[in-house]
């Protein structure tokens, strides 16, 4: 059994029902498909009908049958995806004074689905399937990031067992657009949008230059950009002529930004 973090709530969503004869001394294997199992099955061993496969002739016009066959094949059978029924007198007796015994089989094996998503499981990643759920066992479904977030984790998850198996769960999340600088108005490489984790440098716009070096590179996370802050926030700044600020100039600028804070008399 799968743990529960990882399962779906499921339904079944469909029921396949055979029947067959089997003679005395021979024996049949009942399989369901994959994702099923036996769901219903009776039997009955001795002589039903007179038309039969395997010879079977009525007891002064009657069927001569066991009384406990359903018994014996349910508990050797239900609820299981295969199991193999013996049609033997030592099984189930002899009720044909006759002989020429055979056991008739009828069974459904019941198909489950991949239904629901259980909120525990998603709680923090809101995704939905393509296909939509439900979707038979054995079916892989691509996991999609509702509200256009986009997904870093897990793509895929399988009906297996009725349950909806990620190997790694989705990480849904926003990318980091320009809207994530403001108001440091800065450029990035790469350009903005990027993925969660993604490291970018920042860049001051044309004809500026950062005169105080902080904030050189930043990571996405969750649809923010957090900045690596070395000596501050980037201050992007350019000369009045409108070009890049030279390391002279800088040190000019600071220079006047230092006189206009001393004290007056």
């Amino acid at each position: 059994q799968h743990g529960n973090e990882d399962s779906l709530i499921s339904q079944p969503l469909r029921v396949e029902s055979e029947a067959l004869e089997v003679c005395e001394n021979s024996g049949h294997t009942i399989t369901c498909n994959k994702g099923g199992e036996i769901s219903q099955i009776s039997a009955a061993f001795g002589v039903l009908m007179s038309f039969n496969k395997c010879g079977g002739k009525l007891s002064n016009l009657k069927p001569c049958l066991s009384s406990n066959s359903s018994t014996i094949v349910q508990k050797k059978c239900l609820n299981k995806k295969s199991c193999t029924v013996e049609a033997s007198t030592q099984i189930f007796g002899s009720p044909c004074p006759a002989g020429r015994h055979y056991l008739y089989l009828q069974w459904s094996c019941v198909y489950r689905d991949c239904g629901k998503i259980l909120e525990r499981s998603y709680s923090l990643h809101k995704v939905t399937t393509k296909p939509a759920l439900p979707v038979l066992e054995g079916t892989e479904v691509e996991l999609v990031c509702t509200n256009g977030q986009v997904n870093s984790g897990g793509k895929t998850a399988v009906c297996d067992d009725s349950e909806l198996i990620a190997t790694v769960l989705p990480y849904c999340h926003e990318l980091c657009t320009n809207q994530s600088i403001r108001p440091y108005d800065l450029t990035t490489i790469p350009p903005l949008p990027v993925r969660n984790m993604t490291e970018v440098q920042l860049f001051c716009p044309n004809n500026t230059h950062n005169i105080n070096g902080g904030g050189e590179s930043a990571v996405c996370v969750d649809g923010k950009l957090f900045l690596h802050l070395t000596r501050g926030a980037p201050i992007c700044l350019a000369n009045s002529k409108g070009m890049p600020l030279t390391a002279n100039s800088v040190m000019d600028l600071l220079l006047f930004f230092l006189v206009l804070s001393l004290p007056r008399k």
